[in-house]
């Protein structure tokens, strides 16, 4: 589930995505969001970046429909996803920042390591 402070703010992500229309597309209307399918996620930090990403990508892809449709109806959508989709991203940015401040915290001024390496203590 991660991090329990950072459960709120992963909540709070979920909700944009939920206010978004789901496209009218079978495999999305007869399941529940695909984040609700997952039990758990192993490395929260990969799959961050990989959201990150993916919303980056999103946005680009909707960029170019919004560019390319004559359909004002459709424009706007787009223009609603693409604004749901940066204010996911700054989001996610904002808990890989957070979850990066909890490693430092947790691991001390030496990283991973508990105290200088012995060739930096000296004889």
């Amino acid at each position: 589930l991660g991090p329990m402070e950072l459960r709120g703010e992963a909540r709070a992500l979920g909700e944009i995505g939920g206010g978004c229309s789901a496209p009218d597309h079978p495999a999305v209307l007869s399941r529940g969001a695909r984040a609700a399918q997952l039990s758990g996620i192993a490395d929260v930090r990969a799959a961050l970046t990989a959201l990150a990403l993916l919303l980056g990508e999103a946005g680009i892809a909707l960029v170019s429909v919004a560019c390319d449709t004559g359909e004002d109806g459709l424009y706007w959508q787009c223009i609603e996803a693409m604004d749901a989709a940066d204010e996911s991203l700054d989001r996610v940015h904002g808990l890989l920042r957070r979850l990066g401040e909890r490693e430092r915290e947790r691991d001390g001024p030496y990283g991973g390591i508990r105290g200088p390496a012995p060739s930096a203590a000296g004889p």
